[in-house]
C-alpha cells in the first residue's frame, strides 16, 4: 500500500489516479496529523509519498515522527515538492527519495517502483 499525504486536492487526485492505474493500492490523507491518525489505525504502508509543505505539520516534522517510531521506522518516504533545496531537505529528513516539481509521471512511477521493490 502507498499512503499519499498531499494538501492540494488536484495533486492528490493526480498521484492517486496515476499510481492506481499502475495497480498500486493507494490511500490518501491531506496533512501530517491525518497521516499519523491513519498510521495508528491501519497496517503501515510500504511507501509514503508526501508533500514537503503541508498545513499543521510539514514533511520534515512528520518524517521525524515516523522514523522515530519503531513500528513505522521501516516505511519508505518519497518527498515531492517544488522547493529549490529539496535534495538537501530530503536528506536531512532521512527520506528515501525525492521528486522535484514539476516532474514527468514516468519519474514518479520509476521512483515508486524502485522504493517499493527494495523490501
Amino acid at each position: 500500500m502507498i499512503l499519499i499525504i498531499e494538501d492540494c486536492l488536484d495533486s492528490q487526485t493526480l498521484y492517486q489516479f496515476a499510481l492506481s492505474t499502475e495497480k498500486f493500492d493507494v490511500k490518501t490523507v491531506s496533512n501530517g496529523l491525518e497521516a499519523l491518525e491513519f498510521l495508528e489505525k491501519h497496517q503501515p504502508p510500504a511507501l509514503i509519498l508526501m508533500d514537503y509543505h503541508m498545513p499543521q505539520m510539514n514533511g520534515k516534522e512528520l518524517a521525524e515522527k515516523i522514523k522515530s517510531n519503531p513500528n513505522w521506522a521501516h516505511i519508505k518516504i518519497l518527498v515531492i515538492s517544488g522547493i529549490t533545496d529539496l535534495k538537501d531537505r530530503a536528506r536531512q529528513m532521512k527520506a528515501d527519495g525525492f521528486l522535484a516539481k514539476p516532474f514527468e509521471l514516468s519519474n514518479l512511477y520509476s521512483e515508486v517502483k524502485k522504493l517499493t521493490e527494495l523490501k
